[in-house]
């Protein structure tokens, strides 16, 4: 398969929100957006993931600069029904000018939803 191919079928867009309420952070909070690639692995309900995600954050007394963040993450994901699945995730979050820099692990219930530009290029 082309490089193209596996963006079409594998690629996906992602948003995530995150909040603190103890640990010494309380009141922080961060939204991401960005782009992931979810590629199964055969025909098992496993596949692995991989995303990169841009956004804001602040609060909780953490030094975020600016509150320009990076992230980024891989993971592996069992699909439990064809749009329920759920990810493990182990990552890096950084302040793109503050002093935040921090192992990350997300334990997530993801809900897929259609991708409407694949059934309009499969009508052509």
């Amino acid at each position: 398969p082309t490089i193209a191919d596996l963006l079409k079928n594998h690629g996906y867009m992602t948003g995530q929100a995150y909040g603190a309420y103890e640990g010494g952070a309380g009141g922080y909070a961060v939204g991401l957006l960005g782009a992931g690639w979810d590629y199964p692995l055969g025909d098992s309900p496993w596949s692995v993931s991989l995303e990169a995600l841009l956004g804001v954050g602040g609060g909780g007394g953490l030094d975020v600069g600016g509150g320009g963040l990076g992230q980024i993450q891989a993971g592996v994901r069992y699909r439990i029904t064809r749009n329920l699945a759920l990810q493990l995730e182990l990552g890096r979050l950084k302040s793109l000018s503050g002093e935040l820099d921090t192992d990350v692990a997300n334990l997530n219930l993801v809900y897929s939803f259609t991708r409407p530009e694949s059934r309009l290029l499969e009508n052509r």
